[in-house]
């Protein structure tokens, strides 16, 4: 009896122990591998592997190329004080990561790279030029490659160039332009928005003489962009709105900073796109490609304030016309306009935009009906304001 209590007790035990290595086989064949497939790129913010510099003497180039761990957004744009290429990379620098040499290059000077300031996780790599370049960008399994290409020199024999519609567009005066004010400061004239051919699209700020500038990137969508020792017409800090257009500018918001003697300009952006920001002796311009963003649909009803009609008989009495000679009529006397000159363009902009910029320009409280609507086009060149007020007025049956 005694042996047969043993003898079941040690079976127990023993399918105790196959039970228990069986778990553990089943376990171990269920466990996933933790080792990581190669060429899977590692988790956490893309790293900046490389950046290598290759001279191209026979092309008269020099390419840049970029090595990410993985694909990652990235904007580029050139800058004239000082001449310099500007790369802006949606990664980090890998640890000792450091910039190449380009001692024997004829086109960079050098190239640094630094970490931006803003919350993303960015580098801006900075290539400074000898002299001016023309630039092109592509990326390709996670490798920014930018080619660098020594400008042709203009031939001097041959038919005149036709300018393109571009280049027409850039000669245009802003729409929105003052004339310089009495200060020593250097002064911010005109702010304009424009529409470029293939929908691209140009913002251009005019100053009074060459200005000192830095661009710097505010957040993801916004760029900021700081206008050293210059002041600027209180008519001009007024926001401008172009988020109907087709181009991905949104928002231009001006920013005064009186005790830095500075202005800067919020640019906000429907999406980040590559742009390219060039100086010349009075101009600002910052250019931006495409975008795919679509503007918001919008309606426009143009409307004007009818004339009021008087009938037949609600005509007083006393203001017959008087039996006898005809009288001669009397001169018109035109009036003498004193204001401000200043120059508008506008092309389809609500009349109430219009009223509000001369109301702020002659200083005066212009105060309008919920009736007074509609769409104004109009193109004024160094007038009074107000004798802008008064062509305003009369085209759209208004008064005062």
């Amino acid at each position: 009896m005694l042996d047969t209590k043993c003898l079941r007790r040690g079976n127990l035990i023993l399918l105790l122990i196959t039970i228990g290595l069986l778990c553990v086989i089943l376990s171990c064949a269920r466990t996933p591998s933790t080792k990581k497939a190669p060429g899977l790129a590692p988790e956490g913010p893309a790293q900046i592997e490389s950046i290598k510099v290759v001279s191209l003497p026979s092309e008269q180039a020099t390419r840049v190329a970029i090595t990410s761990s993985k694909a990652v957004p990235y904007t580029t744009f050139k800058l004239v004080q000082p001449l310099r290429i500007i790369v802006d990379v949606t990664a980090l620098p890998t640890e000792g990561l450091t910039g190449p040499d380009v001692s024997k290059d004829r086109i960079i000077k050098a190239i640094t790279f630094e970490r931006m300031d803003d919350k993303s996780l960015g580098t801006r790599v900075t290539a400074t030029l000898y002299e001016d370049v023309e630039y092109s960008v592509q990326e390709k399994d996670g490798i920014i490659d930018v080619l660098l290409s020594l400008k042709k020199p203009y031939e001097t024999v041959g038919p005149p160039v036709v300018a393109s519609k571009e280049e027409a567009v850039a000669q245009k005066e802003p729409r929105l332009f003052f004339a310089p004010g009495k200060t020593k400061l250097n002064q911010i004239l005109g702010i304009d928005f424009f529409m470029l051919p293939k929908n691209k699209s140009r913002v251009t700020i005019t100053t009074r003489e060459k200005a000192e500038y830095e661009l710097s990137r505010k957040d993801p969508l916004t760029l900021l962009l700081e206008i050293k020792e210059v002041t600027i017409r209180p008519e001009l800090t007024r926001y401008i709105d172009s988020s109907h257009f087709r181009g991905v500018v949104n928002r231009i918001t001006p920013i005064v900073r009186v005790p830095d003697r500075s202005v800067a300009f919020e640019i906000q952006l429907k999406e980040m796109v590559p742009y390219h920001l060039m100086g010349t002796e009075q101009e600002i311009r910052l250019d931006f490609n495409k975008t795919s963003v679509k503007p918001p649909a919008k309606t426009i009803t143009t409307a004007r304030l009818a004339k009021t009609t008087v009938q037949p008989n609600q005509i007083p009495r006393e203001v017959e016309p008087a039996v006898g000679p005809p009288r001669a009529p009397k001169p018109k006397k035109y009036r003498k306009y004193t204001g401000e000159r200043i120059s508008l363009d506008f092309a389809n902009a609500d009349i109430k935009n219009i009223l509000k910029l001369i109301g702020e320009v002659s200083k005066l409280n212009l105060v309008w009906g919920p009736e007074v609507k509609g769409t104004v086009s109009m193109r004024l060149k160094n007038v009074p304001w107000d004798q802008a007020l008064d062509i305003v007025l009369q085209s759209n049956d208004l008064g005062m």
